[in-house]
Formats: C-alpha cells, sequence, structure tokens
C-alpha cells in the first residue's frame, strides 16, 4: 500500500503529463501551468478518469530485424498484424472505461506495414476521447496516397526512428509530409540501450527506468511498458497487466498498476537505466 505522499505526487505527476500532450496537441501555445490546473481540476474535482499515454500495438511484423530491439520482434517467430475488428473491439472496451486518453501511439513493428491501417487511423481519429494521435515507422516505407490522406484528416503526427541503415528513406518520407502538411518528429538517439537477457536481477530496474511511463497495450492487456508486453506475450516473463474487456474495479486496479514499484518484468530486465550499456542503433542481423 502506498503512502499518501506518495500517491498525492503520482497524482500530480499524472496530471503535469497529461497537461504536457495536451499543450502539443495544441501546438504549444497554451500556458503549461495552466493546462496542468485544468487538468488536476478535471481528475480530482470532477472526478474524470484520464490516462496519459498509451502505446498498442497493431502489428509484430517487421520489415527489420535490430540487434537489441526493446520490442524483441525478434524474438517474436509468429508475427502478425492484429485484425482491424480486434483493434476496435479493443478501443470501444477501453475508451468505456475512461474518460479521457491523451496520446494513443500505433505500435509494432513496423506499423506501416499494416494493410488495414486506414481504416484503424480512420477508427480511432474518431473517438473524441482521444485527445492526439501518433504512429512510429523505421522511415524505410512510404505510406501510399490513401494512408496519407487518412493521416492528414485525423490530424496524425508520424514519429519516425532515426536509423542510419543502408535502406532508409527518411528524406523522401520527410519531403513527402511537408509537402502534404503532415505533422512529423525525428528524434534524436546517439545510441539504443542493452536492456540485457531475461535472468532475475538483484534489483527490480523499475524505479530507475524512465521507458516505464510508455504504458502498452498489446492483445487487450495493458503493461507498464512495450518490453513487459512482449515478454509476456512471449511467456518469457509473466507479469503485472491489467485487460480492457474486464469489469471489476478496473480504475482501481489500472491505477494500482502503474504506481506500483516493485513490477515483475522490472526485475527481468535492465530498461533505460545506468545498468544497461550502450549499443549501436538498429544493427541489422541476418534473418
Amino acid at each position: 500500500m502506498q503512502n499518501s505522499n506518495s500517491s498525492n505526487s503520482n497524482n500530480i505527476d499524472r496530471c503535469r503529463e497529461c497537461a504536457r500532450y495536451l499543450r502539443k496537441a495544441k501546438d504549444g501555445c497554451e500556458n503549461i501551468d495552466d493546462l496542468t490546473e485544468m487538468v488536476w481540476r478535471r481528475q480530482n474535482i470532477e472526478g474524470k478518469f484520464e490516462l496519459p499515454y498509451l502505446e498498442m500495438f497493431i502489428t509484430t511484423k517487421c520489415n527489420l530485424n535490430c540487434e537489441g530491439c526493446s520490442n524483441l520482434i525478434p524474438d517474436c517467430k509468429e508475427q502478425e498484424h492484429i485484425d482491424k475488428q480486434v483493434v476496435f473491439y479493443t478501443i470501444d472496451n477501453l475508451l468505456k472505461k475512461i474518460d479521457r486518453l491523451y496520446r494513443l501511439k500505433l505500435h509494432g513493428g513496423e506499423v506501416l506495414l499494416h494493410p488495414e491501417l486506414t481504416e484503424i487511423i480512420d477508427f480511432v481519429g474518431k473517438k473524441r476521447k482521444i485527445i492526439s494521435l501518433r504512429l512510429t515507422t523505421n522511415g524505410t516505407i512510404i505510406p501510399n496516397e490513401e494512408v496519407l490522406a487518412i493521416i492528414k484528416k485525423r490530424n496524425l503526427v508520424i514519429q519516425i526512428s532515426d536509423y542510419k541503415i543502408s535502406n532508409s528513406k527518411i528524406q523522401q518520407l520527410i519531403e513527402l509530409l511537408e509537402a502534404r502538411g503532415i505533422r512529423y518528429t525525428l528524434p534524436y538517439d546517439e545510441a539504443w540501450r542493452d536492456m540485457g537477457g531475461f535472468d532475475r536481477r538483484n534489483s527490480c530496474r523499475r524505479q530507475d527506468c524512465t521507458i516505464g511511463r510508455c504504458n502498452s497495450m498489446l492483445d487487450g492487456k495493458i503493461f507498464i511498458c512495450s518490453r513487459a508486453a512482449m515478454m509476456d506475450k512471449l511467456d518469457i516473463v509473466k507479469s503485472e497487466r491489467i485487460s480492457v474487456y474486464e469489469n471489476t474495479d478496473f480504475r482501481q486496479r489500472l491505477v494500482s498498476l502503474l504506481n506500483t514499484k516493485d513490477y515483475e518484468s522490472c526485475w527481468h530486465c535492465d530498461g533505460n537505466t545506468k545498468y544497461a550499456k550502450q549499443i549501436p542503433i538498429a544493427k541489422q542481423m541476418e534473418f
């Protein structure tokens, strides 16, 4: 059981995180303190149940085979696209249980490989409870005109991974997005982190890991991060999660899950912490 000071600190941190995503959705024009106060009132006075951020796997297929992939995609021997109807059903069940999600990121795998991506973007883009949308891409695929049109229509932001690999099409993709007026980001990383094998560590890495805020949903279950989700799916480490299809005490159990400091998967992963060594970005292995 957490003490009241810890719970209050988590609450304030989550309100500020929600406010940051809201500010970005408003093109950064609003004062962050004013937005934080507004979010705090929504959640603590009006009793709204809101999530700052959630990644949703819509595919485990990828056209790259990266050594040190944090999502363990190379370990996934039966890669698959999640059927759009499953995505729709999962999103609808989640949104019945919450009042607002400030950012949803479509996640993979390589998202632009999904054959039903247009329909998925259109569906989630219509949901008023979802404030902002992103998708990640490794920058090796140029989306077709239909996908570009729905991305523009639903105001989705493309997050491009800046991999220095031979089949990168990043510059071509950026020029295309700019010509269409589609927003994008190009985060810069000097190196990846080797999150290590799956043996149990001598301490839980949850407290020091920065990706613990990147809560992830896979097969209708919410996990602390995408690596934990894939570890569970691959039967490497079974860890704490909550299904969006469950109804009993969903909100209370989800808050407890997100606030826990002793998360099982974090005993089996070095995460993005001082324990994880730097490795080259997107070094390709043979398929």
